[in-house]
């Protein structure tokens, strides 16, 4: 069997992707991942018809995980900072990534920070089960940033996830161990921020203000024309 390490070591890797074999075909969402029914499913977050991230359960002998992969290479995850590979006992021989569970609302942009091709949603291996803050083992729900490339533009995202059924303290390999993606969506503005669980782009204070301030000299005339026709 491969061991934890060896697998840590090939997921984290950003060199190269593995080479998936499925179809690139959109998912339709809502869709639940378990460890005895779907086991792979592939996110549309731009609304164009075409895959951006696949979602797949792995597991074994020594334990199961939820995970998240770019399904091109320019597309990005936003996770957790990489646990410390001296923080463990036994330490871990790599730095692993935590795809980070935001609240909604939460402002997605270029000012979030670390950002990856493949992280896990959730996982237990040999007793290491999630042990930074901000994810599935510590908020049972709530969107993952992502970033889609393409033509040479980067479009803000989220995808919105829910946590697994098993017990937290649990392999996942039980029947009935599952993740729940109901939905994403993205800015359809080129570099322009999205708020995790809106449907579009984030509008700038300036226009919200300048909105508010005609509305309100609208109504002020309109009160003001009433009273003198009165």
């Amino acid at each position: 069997a491969v061991s934890i390490f060896m697998l840590f070591a090939a997921f984290n890797s950003s060199a190269s992707l593995p080479e998936l074999q499925a179809p690139a075909t959109p998912t339709p969402m809502p869709f639940t991942l378990s460890n005895d029914g779907l086991t792979y499913g592939y996110i549309d977050v731009t609304g164009d018809g075409n895959v951006d991230f696949s979602v797949y359960f792995s597991g074994g002998s020594s334990g199961g995980s939820f995970n998240i992969q770019a399904y091109n290479s320019g597309n990005q995850i936003h996770t957790n900072m990489p646990l410390p590979t001296s923080t463990e006992n036994p330490p871990l021989t790599v730095s692993l990534h935590y795809a980070k569970i935001l609240d909604y609302g939460t402002e997605i942009s270029s000012g979030l920070s670390s950002w990856n091709n493949w992280a896990f949603l959730y996982e237990n291996y040999g007793g290491y089960t999630n042990p930074l803050t901000t994810t599935l083992i510590t908020q049972e729900e709530g969107y993952v940033a992502v970033s889609v490339y393409d033509n040479g533009e980067t479009y803000y995202g989220w995808i919105e996830v829910s946590k697994p059924s098993a017990p937290l303290d649990g392999s996942l390999m039980s029947t009935g161990a599952s993740v729940t993606f109901t939905g994403s969506a993205s800015s359809p503005t080129p570099g322009s921020s999205i708020l995790a669980g809106s449907g579009g782009a984030v509008v700038p204070v300036s226009i919200i203000a300048s909105a508010l301030g005609f509305f309100a000299i609208g109504t002020g005339l309109y009160f003001r024309r009433k009273r003198k026709k009165a």
